[in-house]
């Protein structure tokens, strides 16, 4: 990967003083997606939720998700860097976001 890109990993957590299922519902509102299939997304494991943005795009994406009270991290895309076995998410979560925020 190139020393310059970004991902979004997501491990399940709520910011403080926001409550779980609503966020699980916020968020899959906002992407279009089924409350089952964002639930997953909480079960504890680690998530690339996109990968290959430069930082600005990263730190974009991160603050949108965010608005649903989700913690988002940025993190360099490297090997050395992964804190956890990530495991890519195939829902389209992203592709609607990018839509609802004008980010075409």
């Amino acid at each position: 990967m190139i020393a310059d890109e970004y991902m979004l990993v997501f491990r399940g957590e709520v910011m403080e003083g926001y409550d779980a299922d609503l966020v699980v519902n916020e968020l899959a509102r906002m992407t279009g997606k089924e409350r089952s299939v964002v639930k997953r997304l909480f079960s504890g494991g680690c998530w690339i939720l996109k990968t290959g943005m430069n930082l600005l795009a990263a730190q974009k994406y991160q603050s949108m998700i965010g608005l649903t009270g989700a913690v988002v991290n940025v993190e360099k895309a490297s090997v050395e860097n992964q804190s956890c076995e990530l495991q890519p998410v195939k829902t389209g979560m992203i592709q609607r976001l990018k839509k609802l925020f004008g980010m075409t």
